[in-house]
């Protein structure tokens, strides 16, 4: 893993992270003005937040539109720090300008953390002891972005088809045919946006804290702007968490609104390992040598469900009688013996209604999908895999523990992950708002897992959601 670098020159602030290496310029306000990834520039122009106002016109419907941007502050207060755990942090002040350098009464604080694993947090506070009247629009982030992306991703918001989604929607975007300016737009805050291309892929997220985003400007969520849009010089998101402006419906912001994004940016290049599963501690030596002989170097045990009593219930440990865990210390001796590294699945939302957590702790721990519904399992066959949790509750704790000890009782190589992806939930146990998500205790967990196998094996199933992070922190990745 690269560390993090920062360098402070004449015209601003560079940070070298892993693939990627940007620039924060003091003449653009100290946004983002360059991003190369593995060489190749992927901006075409400054990236950070505005606030947009609108003037009628004669003969438009409309209107004309002004925007005071951060990027157009050219002597900003611009400087770099360090922690103590390596986070890298540009910080950015200043005052939100127009095109000539006119001034609202509306400053700005820009925080980029600059995280392992090509992971960023950025969070915008709009700055206003008097307030600003008038405002159309209160743009986040803008990201306008070079040609060449071939797909875009997004995961929706859980009300933005007017009702609770379970896991939430999504939808995927051809970038490569002409003819759609706006692949994807959104009145609700997207779970997340992602865009790919060959030289790999960046993710935009919200932080867990929902309510952020959805009501920090009015009280109803539904209210905002969230798009990719095209030009023949590339694609640009847009993300803002208010926007009537064709409405003209304004707002007056004051006091100090802080907005939290999540970035993600290509860091590393792993050789993936070709992977086999097994799927009961009766697995034969012979199996386990015909894998070998195929060129298979990686096993991973999942056993969430089998019919009968005998299988590993999600959350329990030890998950098999004597006679079962000398058969699952069998099949990692031998995996060992023909060259093979065996890891175990362990699943990061499921915990089994069997183990004796679920009696005390599920309802606390319960991901839940509306305020009218309860646990939610995951049946199969003629029982289930577990009910589902959120890790943004205890669960988190429990999990972490339940790994140690799933790791420390046998010689395994590392960890496979099960459900390694963020859901919408509404369990007013763990934050405000009608909606938060699990992202940030995600990635911490991911974090903690890569550190705890090392140099052993970290893989991912992402559920069929695209993510650079996970790209960059393990060794291989199932969607």
């Amino acid at each position: 893993m690269a560390a993090v670098r920062v360098e402070e020159h004449a015209e601003g602030i560079r940070v070298v992270s892993g693939l990627c290496t940007i620039e924060h310029r003091a003449k653009n306000g100290g946004c983002w003005a360059s991003l190369l990834v593995g060489g190749k520039e992927w901006l075409r122009g400054a990236a950070g937040g505005s606030l947009r106002f609108v003037q009628s016109a004669p003969g438009s419907i409309t209107g004309n539109f002004s925007a005071f941007s951060e990027s157009n502050e050219s002597a900003p207060r611009l400087r770099s720090e360090t922690s103590a755990a390596g986070v890298v942090s540009v910080i950015a002040e200043g005052t939100f300008r127009d095109a000539q350098g006119k001034s609202i009464p509306v400053g700005y604080r820009r925080r980029t953390d600059y995280h392992a694993h090509g992971l960023i947090w950025t969070t915008l506070e709009i700055l206003s002891d008097s307030g600003c009247d008038e405002i159309v629009d209160v743009r986040a982030f803008e990201l306008p972005l070079t040609a060449g992306w071939n797909e875009a991703f997004a995961r929706f918001h859980p009300t933005q088809a007017g009702g609770a989604d379970l896991l939430g929607g999504r939808g995927r975007y051809d970038l490569t045919q002409a003819g759609n300016p706006t692949p994807f737009m959104s009145r609700f805050t997207p779970l997340q946006l992602s865009l790919r291309q060959s030289g790999g892929g960046i993710d935009l997220f919200p932080g867990s804290d929902l309510a952020q985003w959805d009501t920090t400007f009015k009280p109803d969520a539904g209210l905002g702007h969230y798009a990719i849009s095209r030009v023949a010089a590339g694609e640009t998101v847009e993300l803002s968490p208010y926007c009537m402006a064709f409405r003209r419906n304004k707002i007056k912001v004051q006091g100090a609104p802080a907005l939290r994004l999540g970035i993600v940016l290509p860091s590393e290049r792993r050789a993936r390992p070709k992977v086999a599963a097994i799927h009961s501690p009766s697995t034969r030596d012979s199996e386990i040598a015909a894998l070998a002989a195929k060129g298979v170097n990686v096993l991973y045990f999942s056993d969430a469900f089998r019919e009968g009593t005998a299988f590993w219930r999600n959350g329990q440990h030890p998950p098999y009688d004597e006679s079962g865990m000398s058969e699952l210390a069998r099949i990692i001796e031998t995996a060992h013996r023909r060259g093979l590294k065996i890891v175990p699945a362990i699943s990061l939302k499921e915990l089994h209604p069997d183990v004796p957590a679920f009696a005390t702790q599920s309802r606390a721990w319960m991901h839940q999908a509306a305020p009218s519904l309860g646990l939610i399992h995951n049946f199969t066959g003629s029982g289930e895999s577990g009910a589902l949790m959120c890790l943004k509750s205890g669960w988190f704790d429990f999990l972490k523990a339940h790994v140690e000890t799933v790791l420390a009782a046998l010689p395994w190589d590392g960890l496979f992950l099960d459900a390694a992806t963020p859901h919408p939930c509404c369990n007013p146990l763990h934050g405000r708002g009608a909606f938060h998500s699990d992202i940030e205790p995600l990635l911490d967990f991911l974090s903690f897992a890569r550190n705890r196998v090392g140099d052993g094996v970290l893989a991912l199933k992402t559920c069929g959601s695209p993510s650079q992070f996970a790209e960059d922190i393990a060794d291989w990745v199932e969607l």
